[in-house]
């Protein structure tokens, strides 16, 4: 479990052992684990649960690996995070919205920490997905608004139709973004925020 502080620990011990080095992490960690609902219905729990597995994991992964990169003066971190974290959407995803911004700026300032020492911290903000985590959201909508599976997708689906490219992304797409921007033609590129969403996001 990533979310556990003992996780990340034992991890990065394993990957030393096994390859003595670490050239790239790639932080994926992310859930919506609230039950969702309104603010005033979300419990200190729900915040905890969502920021440990959404923020925390990266924080405690990246604090075991970075002082291996350090040593060799090169690496590449790629934090995934999610349009959401812009322009929050749904009433479940408030405490995954806000734990995925923090991951934001903890990318920025890790960047301008790290950057000295030729490691680059980039972050990843995907839309709308075809993943098991959205089928999971579906399912939170369906059970926070008391309306069946397929009334949930058809509101998904709904939203999915405000994309300017009229359909979700694939998984391989937003895999592709992250290879370039861990391979050596993006070794200009740290500090940013690469928002891959269809054009969904009403922000430039």
């Amino acid at each position: 479990d990533i979310a556990q502080p003992e996780s990340a620990e034992i991890i990065g011990k394993e990957v030393l052992e096994k390859f003595g080095r670490i050239d790239i992490i790639v932080n994926n960690a992310g859930a919506n684990l609230s039950m969702g609902g309104s603010f005033s219905s979300l419990s200190d729990e729900d915040w905890n649960k969502d920021f440990q597995l959404n923020l925390m994991s990266a924080v405690r992964i990246n604090k075991a690996l970075l002082p291996s990169m350090i040593e060799q003066k090169n690496g590449v971190i790629i934090n995934i995070s999610t349009y959401a974290a812009r322009q929050p959407i749904w009433e479940m995803t408030v405490t995954y919205s806000a734990a995925k911004a923090a991951l934001n700026a903890y990318t920025k300032a890790l960047a301008n920490e790290v950057g000295p020492n030729g490691i680059r911290v980039n972050a990843v903000s995907p839309g709308v997905v075809k993943t098991p985590l959205m089928m999971e959201l579906i399912e939170n909508i369906a059970r926070s608004s008391n309306i069946s599976g397929d009334e949930a997708f058809e509101s998904v689906m709904r939203r999915v139709g405000e994309v300017p490219l009229g359909r979700m992304a694939e998984p391989e797409e937003i895999a592709n973004l992250v290879v370039f921007l861990a391979s050596a033609e993006a070794a200009y590129i740290t500090g940013a925020n690469y928002l891959i969403d269809g054009g969904i996001s009403p922000i430039v």
